[in-house]
């Protein structure tokens, strides 16, 4: 039994270099491509974008509990969902995290409900859990059951610790946000400016990108409607999942479709031409920018954050 290189705690471990496997009762299942991983060695202390590894727990946890495979690359600050996916980075983790409490909640009760095997089931749990609320501590850990104990939404025994149980209003709030239009919506609504220069890096950048990751684009230049064209674009932002907003031009427009958006508290993906990125408003310039000189840098750049920003994406 050795510790897992994440939580620090007892886990079971096989392989070596350059593969070690860990399954942890906390984290999940994950692998580590690095045979002197230890407790803290994610990242490295001395990277000025380092990410702190209850965040790479709660990540990992939760694309275990949805079955899905994990591989870590401290030295190359990479995770994988598999050997031959498409790779994301280390500290891009933090954008694919609950973004509000209540989002948290929400995604813990889910969490709770991938480890339930029938309606009454018992789930065994203890403060050392917190990777599954998307927590930094025990603490927080504790405070997490106790809001959902509060809402009603889970049970917990007097004594602490011990099992969990999703309550009746607890599976009517999960079977709420499994068929949220939202939670399950496939169009990526693309704020950008129409110049025709501006036609290839759509056509042969976003729209790609977007695709590769399983989503489909949509632009209100393409789409047949007899609406208002404002209202229009307000339907179908409430229809998106997540909104590309590239930047480059800074047409009103797209600042105003990226501010409705962060609005409804959905991701949006900020973009722009590397030469252009001086020109954006104080209100944005200090958002994290895909940038981009070519079209094919764009596709292979922007898949690469919309695989790590946006839960339950193909991974190409």
């Amino acid at each position: 039994m050795n510790a897992c290189t994440l939580c620090g705690e007892p886990a079971k471990s096989t392989g070596g270099s350059p593969l070690q496997q860990f399954a942890c009762q906390y984290c999940g299942e994950f692998s580590i491509v690095d045979s002197r991983a230890i407790p803290g060695y994610l990242p490295d202390p001395d990277d000025d974008l380092k990410i702190e590894n209850w965040k790479i727990s709660a990540f990992v946890r939760e694309r275990f509990l949805k079955g899905r495979k994990t591989v870590l690359f401290p030295e190359q600050r990479l995770v994988v969902a598999k050997a031959s996916a498409q790779s994301i980075g280390l500290d891009q983790i933090a954008d694919t995290l609950p973004k509000n409490l209540a989002e948290q909640l929400d995604r813990t009760l889910l969490n709770f409900s991938r480890m339930s095997h029938y309606f009454g089931d018992d789930i065994r749990l203890c403060s050392k859990h917190y990777p599954l609320v998307f927590g930094k501590n025990s603490r927080e850990f504790d405070f997490i059951l106790g809001q959902l104990k509060e809402d009603g939404y889970i049970r917990t025994p007097n004594i602490w610790p011990g099992e969990v149980q999703i309550t009746f209003k607890g599976y009517n709030r999960i079977a709420e946000l499994q068929r949220a239009p939202t939670l399950n919506a496939r169009q990526a609504f693309v704020a950008m400016c129409f110049k025709p220069e501006l036609l290839n890096a759509y056509t042969e950048g976003i729209a790609p990108a977007i695709r590769d990751c399983g989503f489909e684009p949509m632009r209100v230049d393409g789409a047949q409607h007899n609406e208002d064209i404002n209202d229009f674009i307000i339907a179908q932002l409430r229809k998106s999942r997540f909104l590309v907003a590239d930047f480059t031009g800074h047409r009103n427009g797209v600042y105003f479709e990226a501010g409705f958006m962060l609005g409804l508290e959905r991701p949006v993906i900020f973009t722009c031409r590397q030469d252009q990125l001086g020109d954006a408003h104080f209100d944005t310039n200090h958002r994290n920018h895909v940038l981009w000189s070519t079209p094919e840098e764009l596709r292979i750049n922007l898949r690469t954050r919309i695989q790590a920003s946006i839960p339950d994406t193909r991974f190409a």
